[in-house]
């Protein structure tokens, strides 16, 4: 059975002493804001989505949106990049922080809301509940960047965001010692003189796969530039500085979310190293088998169409990362990560085809 969802899912979970509930998904975006004295100032903007269901630590009331701890603020750090013909390397290079400072991002309580997901079933289908609640939070901040680091008046070449995260929950079956792993979203923003906005994706995140069934998802991102996106998969990112357990990271321990919940000087100075470290997998699982044995998982480039296989019930972790292309060059690079939910899912019944009825052609003339 061919079943395809038109739905982009980005799905993975955090739980620990940072959220008392679910992360079901989320990205770090940005766009052009203006010039602001000689400077192009970018809105950082940083989006989570919390599983809100019964199975949930909290379930949000109409227009009474709950914080359960959330975090007021976070941070993402700034680097200035050297070299727009290798944007993201393979080999450790070193990258200068842009600025003295963490960039801080701010709850904005006043754009949350929650939305629940009804899956398009067949009446004699269920995939372990009828709906799925989703709660949607952002943080926003501000930049605002210039060809000259003021932290080494060195001449800039492009910058990058990173933002580092703990941690992963111990049910996901692909990642080695998974709740012990911190993760990381990373985007490029081009050198001073091109304006660019990230790519914007418009479904709401879907958790769950049926096991032994190819599932299609469409990916519906646009990019508000008209720029030609380029979709691949990469290894989910475990981060450089962020440790898992709670301990290290920009949100607990010796780190801070920023301003209120701890300092603006967490993310490494004077410099962070790509390519961002990856996660470690478990035995029988790698980036090309990330199902395991007897899975598969593929992309389409030029749309982002995502189709995935598994034979083996429970949770895995893949990330995709997305190109922006701006006649014929790269300019921008953003990563998303995937938390896919293997479910059992009772087969669909046979079509029952009457030899009795009838068919009738219709012909059309000119």
């Amino acid at each position: 059975m061919f079943r395809i969802l038109f739905l982009f899912v980005f799905n993975f979970i955090l739980l620990g002493n940072i959220f008392a509930t679910h992360l079901v998904g989320g990205n770090l975006a940005y766009e052009f804001v203006d010039t602001i004295n000689g400077a192009y100032r970018y809105k950082i903007k940083l989006n989570y989505y919390f599983d809100c269901g019964a199975g949930s630590n909290f379930i949000p009331e109409p227009n009474n949106p709950p914080t359960f701890g959330l975090p007021q603020n976070m941070t993402v750090g700034v680097y200035a990049h050297n070299n727009p013909n290798d944007i993201y390397p393979t080999i450790d290079t070193d990258f200068s922080k842009y600025g003295l400072d963490d960039i801080a991002l701010v709850y904005n309580s006043t754009v949350q809301e929650y939305f629940t997901i009804e899956p398009d079933n067949p009446s004699n289908c269920s995939v372990g509940g009828d709906s799925v609640c989703v709660y949607t939070v952002l943080y926003t901040g501000i930049v605002d960047l210039l060809p000259i680091n003021p932290a080494n008046n060195q001449t800039t070449i492009g910058y990058f965001l990173i933002h580092e995260a703990c941690c992963r929950n111990d049910g996901i079956d692909n990642i080695q010692d998974a709740d012990a792993a911190g993760m990381a979203f990373f985007a490029y923003v081009p050198p001073y003189g091109f304006k660019n906005d990230s790519p914007v994706f418009t479904d709401n995140p879907v958790p769950f796969l049926c096991v032994n069934d190819t599932s299609t998802f469409l990916n519906t991102a646009i990019d508000p530039d008209g720029d030609k996106l380029v979709f691949e998969f990469l290894a989910p990112l475990d981060g450089n500085h962020a440790s898992g357990g709670g301990g290290g990271s920009n949100q607990t321990g010796s780190g801070g979310p920023g301003p209120g919940g701890g300092n603006l000087n967490w993310y490494p100075s004077p410099t962070y190293s790509l390519p961002i470290e990856k996660v470690t997998y478990n035995t029988n699982f790698s980036y090309n088998d990330p199902f395991g044995p007897g899975g598969r998982y593929s992309i389409s480039a030029s749309n982002g169409l995502t189709k995935y296989y598994s034979t083996s019930l429970g949770k895995f972790v893949v990330a995709i990362m997305i190109k922006e292309f701006r006649n014929g060059q790269l300019i921008g690079i953003s990563t998303r990560e995937v938390q896919l939910n293997v479910l059992p899912c009772p087969p669909n019944a046979a079509p029952n085809l009457n030899p009795a009825g009838r068919f009738y052609r219709y012909c059309i003339f000119n």
